[in-house]
């Protein structure tokens, strides 16, 4: 799904505009060309047509300063060029996936690119609050809270008491979802929940070995 690699646009062009908004000092939170990849997808596969003045403004949160009115001239221009790519991939493309940008060039999906595709999913989220139409149903959010939970234990965070959730839960809705969540979800959770426990009294340091073995053990847990 999304974009394909072999995108007409030029690593040396995409650096250009990866610079841009990995340097740029005004621009918060920092941004990079996988973000922008997420943003701009959201933007073109949004309910209805958002202008560019539009999710420019939402992009840079008016905190961007142009050095010269050339350099406003290019980056606006990269930016038109890359939103009418990502376009022209969704159109005609068959195989297609998130830009994933080291700060050079492409690069595949690989182990240990997943902050590259966290980078990607921020981006498409960050778009989602210019259309209003874009809501989540209850279905959706049926199938979401599984995974929400999941990455909240990814991240070591309390599912429910977090301050900065992505998905708001209407009120009386979240014990419901979390009534109907899946044996397994529930066994995960509680499990990883136990060990952040006793990680806390005896300050066990967790490496990604340490990690992976106690994933394994949970192959027969959640059958």
């Amino acid at each position: 799904m999304l974009f394909n690699v072999e995108s007409s646009i030029e690593n040396s062009t995409l650096k250009i505009l990866n610079d841009f908004l990995t340097c740029s000092q005004d621009a918060k939170p920092s941004l990079s060309l996988t973000h922008l990849h997420g943003f701009i997808t959201a933007i073109v596969t949004a309910p209805n047509a958002i202008r560019f003045t539009d999710w420019q403004r939402i992009l840079f949160e008016n905190n961007v300063t142009f050095q010269s009115r050339y350099q406003e001239y290019l980056i606006k221009n990269l930016l038109i060029q890359f939103n009418n790519q990502i376009v022209t991939d969704l159109a005609v493309r068959e195989e297609c996936e998130p830009l994933l940008f080291d700060g050079a060039s492409r690069v595949p999906y690989k182990e240990g690119s997943d902050h590259l595709i966290k980078e990607w999913c921020k981006g498409y989220f960050h778009a989602s609050q210019l259309d209003d139409l874009w809501v989540i149903t209850e279905e959706a959010m049926k199938q979401l809270v599984p995974f929400i939970i999941l990455g909240k234990i990814y991240y070591n965070k309390a599912p429910w008491n977090s301050q900065k959730n992505l998905f708001k839960f209407e009120k009386g809705k979240k014990s419901i979802y979390r009534e109907n969540l899946p044996t397994s979800i529930k066994k995960l959770y509680n499990f990883w929940a136990e060990s952040r426990s006793r990680r806390a009294f005896s300050h066990e340091n967790i490496s990604y070995e340490n990690l992976y073995r106690k994933s394994q053990s949970l192959r027969h847990f959640i059958r």
